[in-house]
């Protein structure tokens, strides 16, 4: 049975990716929840079957999950000019360092003036810089802003993404001894520090294999078979992954 058409006939808003989306920021959330609250030492004691689901859906499967459905979102939105992907862009930019400095830097700044000893021992310049999901859910959209001002293709811009992740993965090491403010200018795009979380550069191919997934999806009369074709294949590519990691000695808990 026939599932990928010439018309766009799948236009509507996709209800799933906006569940898988609602999902991982939750387990976002909940992982770094545990991971700061929790008072279980793993290496004195063996974490819970709980702790470890909460981990393994929280770390490495919410970001990519989460970045991939803004891809989608990106493709099946009314807003979708140049001009709105930059506003959206330097929008979300601006609210990941204003969630900075509510959520750590002021908080510091209050207990140095009040005189209270915490253990927390990070600096002040680490607290307003880090670089974490919304700082770069603005720089994809920044980014994607670009390359349709361009008119590149959903492939070409899957291109551009490996080759910046390649890019990235060279300089990863590249920029230790540069000045802290310097390091948070550049970790918008390269990492620089263990404060950059999400630097455009090395995870900017997940939100653009959404948009690839998305223009795909606009042609698919049969929802169904062609989920579970996705799926299938999926799960072929996990196993292959995930044996071949086993084979090779990986340590599963450091990824």
């Amino acid at each position: 049975m026939s599932m990928l058409v010439k018309e766009e006939v799948n236009t509507g808003r996709q209800f799933e990716f906006d569940v898988a989306k609602t999902f991982a920021i939750f387990f976002m959330v909940i992982v770094h929840v545990c991971d700061n609250m929790s008072t279980l030492d793993s290496s004195i004691m063996p974490q819970s079957f709980l702790h470890l689901v909460i981990e393994f859906l929280g770390a490495p499967m919410a970001a990519p999950m989460f970045m991939f459905a803004m891809g989608i979102g990106m493709v099946y939105t009314k807003h979708d000019s140049v001009k709105d992907f930059v506003r959206r862009g330097v929008k979300l930019i601006l609210m990941g360092y204003a969630l900075n400095f509510f959520r750590e830097t002021l908080l510091m700044l209050l207990a140095n003036g009040m005189g209270v000893q915490t253990d927390y021992q990070k600096a002040l310049i680490d607290t307003i810089g880090t670089i974490d999901i919304l700082q770069f859910a603005g720089m994809t959209f920044l980014l994607v802003a670009l390359m349709k001002k361009l008119a590149l293709k959903p492939w070409m811009m899957l291109c551009v993404a490996f080759v910046l992740q390649a890019v990235g993965t060279l300089f990863v090491g590249s920029f230790d001894l540069l000045p802290k403010g310097v390091q948070y200018i550049l970790g918008l795009m390269f990492y620089t520090n263990h404060y950059i979380a999400f630097p455009a550069t090395l995870w900017l191919v997940y939100p653009v294999m959404g948009i690839c997934f998305a223009y795909l999806l606009r042609r698919v009369d049969n929802k169904c078979i062609f989920y579970r074709r996705v799926l299938w294949t999926s799960l072929s590519v996990l196993t292959s992954v995930s044996m071949g990691s086993v084979a090779l000695g990986m340590d599963f808990d450091y990824i």
